[in-house]
């Protein structure tokens, strides 16, 4: 029984012991490392082989090149399909309100124009 007691609680010294060691360190490594984000990414990129950043390059340059295409292809494709389409749209609204300002003035300003002509009071 003794000897139990004692080992346990020899682990469990031991065990604290550690993590207090642990903890120490944690907070000793932390107070050293002051390096920035960039020192960190200059850092990282020299782990990358050559080939790999002239691939991305590559491919970064390709996706930049397609996204530049494609927008001046859909707006190209806007200022000579959709655009003409939305005026005339418009226009036709224009006209069909300015048909409907003239016969409401034109029956009076009681009238709605389309109630038709007023009817006689009998």
């Amino acid at each position: 029984m003794d000897t139990r007691s004692s080992l346990g609680v020899s682990f469990k010294g031991l065990k604290q012991k550690e993590e207090e060691e642990e903890s120490e360190i944690d907070e000793e490594e932390l107070e050293g490392i002051n390096e920035t984000i960039l020192e960190r990414l200059v850092g990282l990129s020299e782990m990358v082989p050559d080939s790999w950043w002239r691939l991305s390059k590559n491919g970064f340059s390709f996706t930049y090149w397609l996204i530049r295409r494609s927008a001046w292809v859909i707006g190209t494709s806007m200022a000579l399909l959709w655009f003409p389409a939305f005026i005339e749209t418009q226009r036709l609204e224009m006209v069909a309100m300015q048909d409907l300002q003239t016969k409401q003035i034109m029956l009076g300003p009681g009238q709605s124009p389309l109630q038709g002509p007023p009817r006689p009071k009998t």
